[in-house]
């Protein structure tokens, strides 16, 4: 046991308890790392005096080989946590070329003396106390206790012999069993770390923040280590909303259910651009590796290359030489290109409409830059595509599927190896095209090119839901969950090929813990009155869109969900009303014409049906490729103009 006393150390408006691991400013909890308050100690034990880097490595990191760009982060971060700028007070100064000094004045105080070292004291007392323990003299065999010879003696000296024996077989088995655990330790240290969650970058100095450029590096990144095999990488809209500058990494990286978080700051200042980085590791929030790049704007590629090769490293992976080769691959060596590509893939993060539009004009600008931007053709089709699933509301979808398939095309055509613009040209061949093998062919290509790929599994998981392969499709959809578990639109199409294949129980489950974590999300009030529908519970339904058409904007679409539903319940006077109006809206904009077609078949009206599937089918609508996972009721099906329908769209027999 120790016997040092348990010190609390307090300079300025902090009170530090080593003991307790916390760091108080003003009585209240100041967030720090582990590793933050190991140098922290490490300093306020020796106030004043000089501390040398390589006194300061070793002892922080006794087992490790690190670099000095480790030590120098994490005293950049503990003077970011003392706010060393922002009260005027300085408690670390640096020694050029030797180390570090704390030159903050330091009260000790005693927090309490452990119990061992308080009897020690209490039995040392004048020497008195101490005299009335047995010592190992006052023990002893005499000649009236134990006869020299005979049976009783060597009972003894085997009795004790016994228990030496024992005393060595415990010890051997206690020092073999920690022997083991420092073992499964040092394995457990050194393992692979399998998923990574790049956050947001963090401006440096929030005066100077630059959202495009703070996103745009963490964005670049995700894309580069996304392409090694052997780490799953949070795509970028993962991470969005852990933007806020002072997160609590292990609880992040649990909640984006990933081994390891990469947390970073950056600025750019003239023609610099400063960057400060860390890897943590999400259970214990221990410091894996963290360093600080200083490049000229102009060799913003560099940085990116660097920076990703260096955090593959400290993941532990085994980088071959096409990894490395993939790692420095640079669709463009423009920087007025590339900047505004990194504007065009923050607004499409950033979701909705209006993000596709503003992100359509900023990759059109980088082509203009250099027309050979594969990845910029790339963005391109992912934001005509976008505009074009916005599409059950939008006024002409084909044509921006037109545009997103040439994008596509144009990438391939400049980089063959784009994951991203095979996705692309699979998701319009399924949903636009309706050309069912070059679909499948494209998106098994893009999962080959790119297994990690959440995007590629989720629209082949659509794609095999289409062609009434529905094993294959949730197998398919709960990879690009593993991959992806926060996204709205897995989740919610994970919920809908789990009943697909029979799952109910399991997919309601599904959308009710997902309504847990976010009970405003449309889309998880959509599954579960989609299940609900499924199941035939129609008043369950009826409320769950409700709830849907007040929280999603897209009207038409929310409105013909809840006529269908009104319809199956009998409620047919409901049904009518919400009916008319939207065909009144059809007058003015787009209305989906299968949508349409759902109510009239669940009213009854064989031959209204039957009309608008054909005028769906003529504007090549997105969901006609899912006609047969609709719940027609039995007179459609029977009907002779369904199965001329099927055989119209040459789905292939499964």
């Amino acid at each position: 046991m120790s016997n040092q006393n348990h010190h609390i150390y307090e300079f300025g408006p902090f009170r530090l308890d080593p003991a307790e691991g916390q760091l108080l400013r003003d009585g209240k909890l100041v967030q720090i790392t582990p590793k933050a308050l190991e140098t922290l100690v490490l300093f306020v034990e020796r106030p004043g005096r000089l501390i040398e880097k390589d006194e300061l490595v070793k002892t922080l990191w006794p087992d490790s080989f690190v670099e000095e760009a480790n030590l120098t982060h994490h005293v950049w971060r503990l003077r970011t946590i003392l706010n060393e700028n922002g009260d005027g007070k300085r408690y670390i100064e640096t020694v050029p070329k030797r180390g570090y000094r704390f030159v903050g004045a330091v009260t000790t105080s005693a927090g309490g003396v452990q119990a061992y070292a308080a009897k020690e004291e209490l039995l040392s007392e004048n020497g008195k106390e101490r005299d009335h323990l047995p010592t190992t003299s006052a023990i002893h065999f005499g000649p009236e206790k134990l006869e020299t010879t005979g049976p009783r003696r060597r009972m003894v000296f085997l009795g004790v012999a016994a228990l030496i024996g024992v005393a060595v077989v415990v010890a051997l088995v206690l020092f073999s069993r920690a022997k083991e655990r420092n073992q499964l330790n040092a394995l457990e240290a050194n393992r692979p770390l399998k998923s990574l969650a790049v956050l947001p970058f963090k401006p440096l100095n929030a005066e100077s923040s630059d959202a495009s450029l703070e996103l745009g590096i963490a964005d670049a990144l995700i894309s580069k280590l996304s392409n090694l095999k052997e780490i799953s990488v949070r795509p970028t809209s993962a991470v969005l909303k852990y933007s806020a500058a002072n997160l609590d990494l292990p609880a992040t990286g649990r909640a984006l259910q990933v081994d390891s978080i990469l947390d970073g700051r950056v600025q750019r200042a003239g023609d610099r651009i400063r960057v400060t980085i860390q890897l943590i590791r999400s259970e214990d929030g221990k410091s894996l590796w963290a360093e600080t790049f200083d490049e000229k704007s102009a060799d913003i590629f560099t940085l990116e290359d660097s920076l990703s090769a260096k955090v593959a490293r400290a993941l532990a992976i085994k980088l071959t030489g096409a990894d490395f080769a993939q790692l420095g691959r640079h669709s463009t060596d423009n920087l007025e290109a590339d900047q505004f590509y990194k504007l065009g893939r923050y607004h499409i993060n950033r979701g909705g409409s209006e993000g596709a539009t503003k992100a359509v004009a900023a990759f059109e600008q980088a082509i203009g830059k250099d027309p050979d931007f594969a990845l910029a053709y790339a963005g391109l089709a992912y934001a005509h595509s976008a505009l074009g699933f916005a599409g059950v509301d939008a006024a002409t979808p084909g044509s921006e599927f037109g545009k997103a398939k040439m994008a596509a095309a144009k990438a391939l055509e400049l980089d063959g190896s784009l994951a991203e613009a095979h996705t692309a040209l699979g998701a319009i061949a399924f949903h636009y095209d309706w050309n069912w093998s070059e679909a499948e062919k494209e998106l098994k290509r893009a999962i080959e090119l790119n297994p990690n790929l959440a995007e590629a599994h989720h629209e082949y998981s659509n794609y095999l839901a289409g062609m009434d392969r529905l094993d294959e499709a949730l197998r398919e959809i709960t990879r690009a969950k593993e991959l992806d578990p926060l996204s709205l639109i897995i989740n919610f199409h994970y919920g809908l090929a789990l009943f697909a294949a029979g799952h109910d129980d399991e997919a309601l489950a599904h959308y009710q813990k997902f309504l847990e974590l976010d009970p405003n999300n449309a889309s998880g009030h959509w599954g579960l009155a989609s299940v609900y529908q499924h199941k035939r519970m129609y008043d369950q339904a009826i409320r769950e869109y409700e709830i849907v058409r007040k929280l999603d904007p897209r009207t038409s679409f929310r409105l013909g969900n809840l006529a269908y539903v009104y319809a199956l319940a009998g409620k047919r006077a409901e049904a009518q009303r919400l009916l008319d109006e939207l065909l009144v809206m059809r007058t003015k904009g787009f209305v989906s014409s299968s949508m349409l077609a759902t109510v009239y078949s669940a009213l009854g009206d064989t031959n209204r049906t039957f009309e608008f599937l054909d005028q769906a089918f003529v504007a090549r609508e997105s969901l006609m490729p899912y006609i047969r996972r609709f719940d027609w009721p039995p007179a459609i099906l029977r009907d002779r103009r369904y199965r001329d329908l099927l055989a119209r769209m040459k789905f292939p027999l499964v």
